[in-house]
């Protein structure tokens, strides 16, 4: 079987390379160039984190070692225009994207298949992601990898049918430390147990997306007014940029009740802030809608409104647009911009994501 496998010079994707080599894959390691930030106000904007010179080093090396061809595709055109100015736009309308669900569906898993295809005539694509497939008549499901605290299948809910279908997960089967250990005993000279790994988004050098967007939303920097929830000025914010739906923190507003901020509206340079319990919401409204067989067949789901949330139980109407989620117990601050994933047990059976409420 002739596999392609994405390879970012990290442990994950390096381990699943060597597994697949010894099931016997015919395997092609592949390299995806990225855009990255090149402003000229911005500093240490060289690379990008996940495709940078470091990284082909290792990934070279690693090819060596398996004994398998390298390729390199460069995605930064069409990166640039699916993800990065998608981003930029989003914070621009006061909304809290999520850009690596678009990378997986629309770069690094639909775009690396199709040009693997094209070219390399490959059978298969894998990643290192630590996610599952389970097939319940004949539809094919993106399901919890085994490590609870490394699952993935959050990022991965709007892969297409047919790209699932035709993807490896070789590591969603382990838990970290098995990949760690396995690393070590097997591609022990590449250190990886040494390397701190990327938490951050890999289009900008800094470790939080605020510069970045003070450099291409430069209205977002702006001072405006807070109001409340009667449109009344209580304070002064420093810039929309700095602030995300839910914060508390960082309002500097004296005396009177404790606010958190409930929305941003772009368009006015105001931030709005109400009360906790004016936070919460038990109804949410889901847009761009996935929906599988299972959300029809079942009946008991939880929803995970943000990566890292705990799945929460819920109650679902479809209709052809949306999908409405109703809560048992209200959620804090459901962020508009991004996805809410649902699953029945470990199984993802619909996401989409969070409009404005």
């Amino acid at each position: 079987m002739k596999t392609a496998i994405a390879l970012s010079g990290g442990i994950d994707s390096s381990v699943a390379a060597y597994l697949l080599k010894q099931q016997g894959h015919d395997l092609i390691g592949v390299f995806m160039r990225f855009w990255h930030d090149q402003s000229p106000t911005c500093t240490g904007c060289v690379e990008n984190k996940c495709c940078n010179k470091k990284s082909l080093q290792t990934i070279k090396r690693l090819c060596v070692k398996l004994n398998i061809p390298l390729k390199i595709f460069n995605f930064e055109k069409e990166f640039k225009k699916k993800v990065v100015d998608k981003f930029i736009k989003y914070y621009d309308q006061g909304l809290t994207p999520n850009p690596c669900i678009w990378c997986n569906e629309e770069i690094k898993f639909t775009l690396l298949y199709k040009k693997a295809k094209k070219n390399l005539n490959i059978d298969n694509i894998a990643t290192g992601h630590y996610a599952n497939i389970q097939i319940i008549d004949d539809y094919t499901y993106i399901k919890r990898g085994k490590d609870k605290t490394k699952d993935q299948s959050y990022f991965l809910y709007r892969l297409p049918q047919n790209i699932i279908k035709k993807t490896l997960f070789p590591v969603g089967y382990m838990t970290k430390n098995e990949v760690k250990k396995l690393a070590t005993k097997h591609l022990p000279e590449f250190k990886f147990n040494q390397k701190k790994e990327s938490q951050d988004l890999c289009f900008y050098p800094e470790d939080s997306y605020k510069p970045f967007i003070s450099r291409y939303a430069k209205k977002l920097t702006k001072p405006g007014p807070i109001v409340n929830e009667n449109n009344e000025i209580i304070g002064e914010h420093c810039g929309l940029v700095n602030y995300t739906i839910g914060q508390r923190k960082g309002l500097k507003i004296g005396g009177g009740p404790i606010y958190y901020v409930k929305s941003i509206d772009t368009p006015t340079n105001k931030l709005i802030v109400n009360t906790h319990k004016n936070i919460l919401c038990d109804t949410i409204s889901l847009k761009k809608p996935i929906i599988t067989p299972q959300i029809q067949q079942k009946k008991s789901f939880k929803a995970q409104i943000r990566h890292g949330h705990t799945p929460t139980p819920c109650h679902i109407k479809l209709s052809k647009n949306k999908i409405t989620l109703n809560f048992p117990k209200s959620q804090l601050a459901p962020t508009p911009g991004q996805h809410a994933v649902i699953y029945h047990q470990n199984i993802v059976v619909a996401g989409g994501e969070i409009a404005k409420y």
